[in-house]
């Protein structure tokens, strides 16, 4: 299985980034990774002076509500929620 191979990555804020690259090539992976949803298993990952490596999933969520917008690539919806309850939530 692929993994991103990047030696270092900074992006500073207000700066935009356009991620390109053919299927396969770890686009999402590396999003997951810079958005705490998936933990590196190897190297370091800090965002927001935030490391990564040993957050646990509640502050990976606390994270990405106060800092970030994420539309999933495969809907993680609740299935016994409408859509505007789904959208609303969080």
């Amino acid at each position: 299985m692929p993994v991103p191979d990047i030696d270092s990555l900074q992006i500073d804020k207000g700066q935009r980034v356009f991620i390109d690259g053919p299927s396969g090539s770890c686009k999402s992976k590396l999003l997951g990774l810079l958005t705490g949803i998936m933990t590196p298993q190897t190297g370091r990952a800090h965002v927001l002076k935030q490391s990564l490596n040993v957050m646990n999933g509640a502050a990976g969520d606390r994270l990405r509500a106060d800092y970030m917008g994420i539309i999933f690539q495969m809907f993680k919806l609740i299935p016994h929620l409408t859509v505007t309850e789904n959208v609303t939530l969080p």
